[in-house]
């Protein structure tokens, strides 16, 4: 079992290594008559099968609690986890037992997480949402003319306007459909004016 930690969440995945490739596919194949989705096969010393997504990960593991006596408080502190009944510090801290234990190989990591998954989740969403629009508050008027008379429908991007001017892609949607309060009025007429005279804004 594998585990990214990140700032606010924890993510697992479970894999298969074996020397037989149809042994692999014969489970793959089990697994996805079961809903569970899994990655492509690959090749790496020996063949190897991942799960990735969360919600399969959750479904595999919760079988898996039946069948390993071994793997069992590990595996049920990834279930817990999945399931938001214990936080992100307090799952790490019971696979760290399992490393101390000898069940599990691996080094012991330290980790701030306090939240359930869930509830990091939603902390991650709201700093992204702050982070945009904290970028938003930087978007000048000149910006702003700049992004109308740039954009090209299938060959100017809204993304790469977003790169070009260092600024949330959302931010360059409210621009265009005129829903940016701040320069409303003041970009009104903008788009019409470059079309006539052809011109398009600098990049930053």
């Amino acid at each position: 079992m594998g585990i990214s930690v990140a700032k606010y969440v924890i993510r697992f995945r479970l894999s298969w290594c074996d020397n037989s490739l149809g042994q692999l596919e014969q489970l793959k194949r089990f697994l996805g008559s079961h809903g569970i989705k899994t990655g492509r096969i690959i090749y790496f010393d020996s063949w190897r099968l991942e799960i990735g997504a969360q919600e399969s990960v959750l479904s595999a593991t919760r079988e898996l609690l039946r069948f390993c006596a071994k793997k069992h408080d590990e595996l049920k502190a990834v279930v817990e986890y999945l399931e938001n009944r214990i936080t992100g510090t307090e799952a790490v801290e019971r696979i760290n037992n399992a490393v101390r234990s000898g069940t599990r190989e691996g080094i012991t990591r330290r980790v701030e997480i306090p939240w359930t998954r869930t509830d990091g989740k939603l902390v991650e969403h709201r700093i992204a949402i702050s982070i945009a629009r904290a970028k938003n508050t930087r978007l000048t008027l000149k910006q702003a003319r700049g992004i109308i008379l740039a954009y090209r429908p299938h060959k100017v991007t809204q993304a790469e306007l977003a790169r070009r001017f260092g600024i949330s892609r959302t931010t360059v949607e409210r621009v265009l459909k005129g829903k940016n309060r701040r320069f409303k009025r003041r970009t009104a007429g903008v788009a019409q004016h470059g079309q006539r005279r052809g011109t398009e804004a600098p990049i930053p």
